[in-house]
């Protein structure tokens, strides 16, 4: 039998209720969280290009780094 690999997907997402983007970030066995409020898409997408890796080894202990 193989094992699933757990994934983390980060999203990055329009804020309908203020004005900005958020990341939106699916963990395994269902866990999800958002990150800030980006005043632009792209900003969004460079959090998760340069800070997202660290912010996953710092997250709950880093269970899902």
């Amino acid at each position: 039998m193989t094992k699933r690999q757990q994934t983390v997907k980060f999203e990055v997402i329009l804020l309908k209720l203020a004005a900005g983007w958020c990341v939106h970030v699916s963990l395994p066995h269902g866990h999800e969280t958002q990150i800030g409020e980006f005043r632009s898409e792209a900003e969004a997408r460079s959090w998760i290009a340069e800070r997202s890796a660290q912010w996953l080894k710092e997250y709950d202990g880093g269970k899902y780094a």
